[in-house]
């Protein structure tokens, strides 16, 4: 009987610590995915401020300043992040539209 007893204890004791294990194991999952949650949302944030200087320029009509001051800062961009020999290019033009100028033929004949 006293045996009987000495194992329910030693069962008992186990089985707390096996939940105790699993609790902390729970709480330093939730813990982390809480973690992960906020650096994400820290990363979206910085994005958002980065593409917001870049967001006075989207409209369909730029003139040649507006490119210079483009270019301007996606080169500085580009050195400020550039890490040792290879870099990502942080912004892209395309061209919808091509302009042309004709070249008038109206010259005087003397």
């Amino acid at each position: 009987m006293e045996n009987a007893a000495k194992a329910l204890l030693i069962a008992g004791g186990i089985l707390i610590a096996v939940l105790l294990i699993g609790l902390l194991v729970y709480s330093f999952g939730s813990m982390n995915g809480y973690f992960e949650e906020q650096q994400q949302t820290e990363k979206t944030e910085q994005l958002t401020a980065f593409n917001q200087q870049f967001e006075s320029y989207n409209r369909k009509l730029l003139r040649g300043t507006d490119v210079v001051s483009i270019l301007n800062k996606v080169l500085d961009n580009n050195k400020k992040y550039e890490y040792e020999d290879n870099y990502t290019i942080i912004a892209e033009f395309e061209m919808k539209e091509a302009v042309t100028y004709k070249k008038s033929n109206n010259t005087r004949k003397q």
